[in-house]
């Protein structure tokens, strides 16, 4: 269940942001976390059985929204969560009337890659050095 986030569930969001991410690679930082939190409708807790399990951070546009970016605890991976955030988010963009979605991706997170794939996402344009020392690749789905 996709819910606004709240103050409370910053630490949770913290520490799942720092098993995904290294400070090199763009980790979040609770600033961060509490800057976006001052915005409705951008940052999003997932929750599962009870418990945090991730979260969905979308930056609005005038016909696009984009997935800025999106964690799955890693004690919850590899039960579809990244499936179900991403199928939230084209939720909210259709809700929000926007035309496409799109997100950024490493080039070498395949198993993302073939999941934004199945959800109907098309690769649109490699970005190169994107991410520290890796490219990244741009990827948008029509609505």
């Amino acid at each position: 269940m996709l819910q606004p986030t709240t103050i409370d569930d910053i630490k949770t969001l913290c520490a799942i942001e720092n098993s995904l991410f290294t400070p090199q690679e763009g980790r979040f930082s609770r600033r961060i976390f509490l800057y976006h939190l001052r915005f409705s409708n951008r940052l999003f807790t997932f929750f599962y059985k009870g418990q945090i399990a991730g979260y969905l951070l979308l930056l609005e546009h005038t016909n696009s929204l984009r997935i800025y970016s999106l964690g799955v605890a890693l004690a919850f991976q590899g039960q579809g969560l990244g499936k179900s955030l991403c199928l939230e988010a084209i939720k909210q963009a259709k809700e929000r009337q926007k035309s496409r979605i799109y997100l950024e991706v490493r080039c070498s997170n395949h198993r993302a890659i073939a999941l934004y794939e199945k959800l109907g996402f098309v690769p649109k344009k490699v970005l190169p050095s994107y991410y520290a020392c890796e490219d990244g690749l741009k990827m948008e789905k029509t609505l």
